[in-house]
């Protein structure tokens, strides 16, 4: 029986996950400058020919992105944000910014009724 070298194997896997981390940059930004460029959300193929990656690697990672535990934990630290960005918003729509007002009142969901139209708070 062959004994397992741990210590390589660790080794093994973190280099596995900085490559995949690395690529996910990659992948990132170059979908970024292809959208600037295009106007448009490029293909696969587009993607991999600009960053140097086979369209199978942009495959896997476009696939199995949600899963990442890299973006898992920036979803994760947006949300954390998210009362903080919404407080700001509030604080600039009360100082009168229109734009900031509108957006408030959109994430409230008390913006875009069509008139006529029935709501929750009853007429006096």
């Amino acid at each position: 029986m062959e004994l397992i070298d741990f210590e390589q194997y660790e080794k093994d896997d973190n280099a596995r996950n900085q490559t995949w981390q690395n690529n996910q940059v990659l992948i990132t930004k170059t979908i970024d400058f292809l959208v600037r460029k295009f106007e448009r959300l490029p293909s696969q193929i587009e993607i991999a020919e600009e960053c140097g990656l086979s369209r199978q690697t942009i495959n896997v990672h476009l696939k199995e992105f949600k899963r990442c535990e890299v973006v898992i934990e920036d979803v994760a630290q947006f949300q954390f944000m998210a009362s903080k960005v919404l407080g700001k918003v509030m604080e600039r729509a009360m100082d009168g910014d229109i734009p900031a007002s509108r957006l408030s009142l959109q994430v409230m969901g008390l913006l875009g009724r069509q008139v006529g139209k029935k709501s929750n708070v009853e007429n006096p």
